[in-house]
C-alpha cells in the first residue's frame, strides 16, 4: 500500500504508558528530567510505530512520513517533568526515525 494517504496509528496510549520509565534527577531542589532514562522508551515506541507501519504495507526507510506530534497541555503546569518527558520522547522519537524528507509538525490544542 503508498503512503500517499494520511494513516493514523493509535499510539496516544502506548506513547504515555512510555512515559512512565522517565526518571528524574534533583538539582537546586528543582526536578529535571534524566533524558537517557527514556531511551527504553523510545526504543519501544519506535518498534511501536515501525510495526504498525510494516502492517499497513509501508517502509518508514524508503518513504518520506509527515510526523505530527501532538500534546495535551491541560496538565503541563500540574505536571512540568512529564511535558518535559512527552516532548523528549518525541524529540529523541524524530530524531531516531525520520528521514531526509519527512515533515515534522506539532500541535499542542489550546484549552
Amino acid at each position: 500500500m503508498p503512503l500517499n494517504r494520511v494513516h493514523t496509528v493509535p499510539l496516544a496510549v502506548a506513547a504515555s504508558s512510555l512515559l512512565y520509565g522517565a526518571h528524574a534527577q534533583t538539582s537546586a531542589g528543582k526536578a529535571e528530567l534524566a533524558r537517557e532514562s527514556l531511551e527504553p522508551s523510545v526504543d519501544r515506541l519506535i518498534q511501536v510505530v515501525s510495526g504498525a507501519v510494516s502492517e499497513a504495507g509501508g517502509d518508514l526507510a524508503r518513504s518520506q512520513a509527515p510526523w505530527v506530534m501532538a500534546f495535551s497541555t491541560g496538565h503541563y503546569k500540574a505536571d512540568p517533568l512529564g511535558a518535559q518527558a512527552a516532548r523528549e520522547l518525541a524529540s529523541q522519537f524524530v530524531a531516531r526515525q525520520a528521514v531526509t524528507g519527512d515533515q515534522v509538525t506539532a500541535r499542542a490544542p489550546g484549552r
